[in-house]
């Protein structure tokens, strides 16, 4: 696994997503 390698990585994503759910749930 390499999370300490691309740390911005799953935040972007996760942060998108949760972008995703805020507007799905709007």
């Amino acid at each position: 696994k390499r999370i300490t390698t691309e740390p911005l990585t799953w935040k972007r994503r996760l942060q998108i997503a949760l972008d995703v759910v805020t507007g799905m749930q709007t």
